[in-house]
Order: C-alpha cells, then structure tokens, then sequence
C-alpha cells in the first residue's frame, strides 16, 4: 500500500488495484471522498500538480487527474513491463526505482518546469487607522528547483471557504513585483488569502 498528502487530501493505494481520496480537513474526522480504479500490484503514488501518479509491480506508471477529488479521471499511462517500486520527483522529472535499476521520465505535460516557490512568511495585518487589511510576504527568487529566477507579477487570491478549493482573484500589487497589497476594509467571517508569484519566460 503507498500513501502521499497533498494541501488537505490523502491519497492512498493498494496493491488490489484501488485508490482512496480521504479529505483530511478535520484530522479527528477524515472523510472518504472517493474511491476508483488504480494499476494491478500499485506500489507507490505521489501527488503534484492535481495528478497522481502510480507506479505499479505490474510494470506501468499510471497518471490519474484528481483536480476533481470526487471523481479522479485516467490522465495517461507509460508501460515498460518492468516491475516499478517507487517513484518520487525534481522538477518536471518523475524518477522511478525499477527492479532492475532506475527509468527517468519527462512529465512536463504534467508538471509545469521551473514553478517558482511558494512566497513565504506572509504576514496579514489590520490597519485600525486605515481600515485595510495589510498582506506582505518575502520575495521570491528560486525555482522549487533551487533556480534563480524573476518574477513578473504576484497575484493574490482569497477564499471565503478554505476547504472547497475555490480561490478568487482579487488584485495585483503595484507595481506587480511588490511584495506588499492592500485590501480594501476587513470581511467578517473567515477569509483565506494566498498569493502566487508568475514568470512569464525561463
């Protein structure tokens, strides 16, 4: 059986050819959320970008889109009849440990290549004076890959419902590389903010 989390969502795999989405919103509580097809003898699943990718005994790496957690869809496959034991990723490069050595693979279809990292340390803050609610983070300037890079824009997204995925694009910084925006007055009720750094070219 293999297991991997991604954001709020357990996936997990047996070697009987399933897969199960748990909704791990509330730890004391998981909630199935849904269950479907997975390769004959799966070994190992790893989650990134809204695929999962499988890799099996059998001899197949499969790929399931779960941008949907409630109704995974197959994404594709590749099969080279040699027993796979566990895969892991680099970048857009899915690395997988065969019985016989080791096969790499170019998932770009996939995996966006060179995805800037996550802005961290973002603080948010109420401005009494004001009446804006302040949101500030630190630059970005690497790659997940550990590149140095450039970032063209931050976008900030809200969300009034954490647990359902749906983020709204609210404004971009001015100028679009700051590392500070303002939201106009405070919203009652719970609001969640994430920002995303953009390169346009690499």
């Amino acid at each position: 059986m293999g297991l991997d989390v991604d954001g709020h969502y357990c996936y997990l795999i047996s070697y009987n050819s399933r897969m199960w989405i748990y909704d791990l919103s509330d730890l004391s509580e998981p909630v199935l959320v849904s269950t479907s097809n997975a390769p004959t003898e799966s070994r190992s699943i790893k989650v990134r970008n809204n695929y999962a990718f499988i890799a099996s005994d059998a001899g197949q790496l499969y790929i399931k889109d779960v941008s949907n957690p409630s109704s995974p869809t197959p994404a594709g496959y590749y099969s080279t009849g040699i027993p796979m034991k566990e895969i892991e990723f680099k970048g857009c490069y899915g690395y997988v440990v065969e019985s016989t050595g080791m096969s790499v693979y170019d998932l770009s279809h996939f995996i966006p290549c060179g995805q800037p990292r996550a802005p961290e340390n973002v603080l948010i803050e109420y401005e009494q004076a004001s009446g804006r609610v302040r949101l500030s983070w630190h630059p970005v300037e690497e790659s997940v890959e550990g590149l140095p890079i450039t970032v063209d824009r931050y976008v900030v997204y809200e969300s009034r419902d954490y647990g359902s995925g749906e983020w709204i694009e609210i404004g971009v910084p001015t100028p679009s590389t700051a590392t500070e925006f303002f939201v106009g007055g405070l919203s009652t009720g719970g609001v969640f903010y994430q920002i995303i750094a953009e390169v346009d070219s690499w």
